[in-house]
């Protein structure tokens, strides 16, 4: 059985867990076994590591009928528009078989070419491990950022997801100090 790609819906957006309960459920399945034991291997075997990465899958609002989430210079924001391509996918809910796009970015993303015999087998295999880990909604799959990718830190200030890496962060809290004291 192939496993394609579907369209997008903000409805598969909205179905995510809300950010709090998605950390817990993550616990409770001892998520980060799973990784270690389960999708490290998976990634590795199939020689996709350098093409996707893991995703917690999670929402911190809703969007509106039209909306798609896309990030933008790392700052995601609902927009009423296509642009930007799918950065990240989960297999659907009750349908295996069927591999949604969730979010999106104007970053010059290399898609992954799913029809391909290794994505393919990747995605069967992932599938698998999801329903015997009962982590299906759970992890998704996200474009692989490169090498250089430092990491980062998300938070949400209304409808905006805003993403600084370890330094900006260092930074902030270091500015916010100084104003602190004066």
């Amino acid at each position: 059985m192939a496993i394609t790609v579907g369209l997008y819906q903000d409805d598969d957006f909205n179905s995510l867990l809300d950010f709090s309960d998605a950390g817990p459920v993550f616990d409770s399945l001892d998520g980060a076994k799973i990784i270690q034991a389960k999708m490290m291997p998976l990634f590795r075997g199939h020689g996709v590591e350098h093409d996707l990465g893991l995703a917690l899958l999670h929402r911190h609002f809703e969007l509106n009928k039209g909306e798609r989430l896309t990030d933008i210079r790392g700052t995601s924001v609902p927009l009423m528009f296509e642009t930007g391509n799918p950065s990240l996918w989960a297999l659907g809910g009750d349908k295996q078989d069927l591999l949604r796009p969730l979010e999106f970015s104007i970053e010059n993303i290399k898609a992954p070419q799913w029809n391909e015999p290794k994505f393919q087998a990747f995605l069967q295999e992932f599938a698998q491990v999801l329903q015997d880990c009962g982590a299906r909604g759970i992890f998704g799959l996200r474009s692989y950022p490169g090498y250089q990718y430092p990491g980062c830190v998300e938070f949400t200030a209304g409808r905006t997801n805003v993403n600084l890496t370890p330094v900006e962060v260092s930074n902030l809290l270091a500015l916010s100090f100084r104003l602190y004291l004066t």
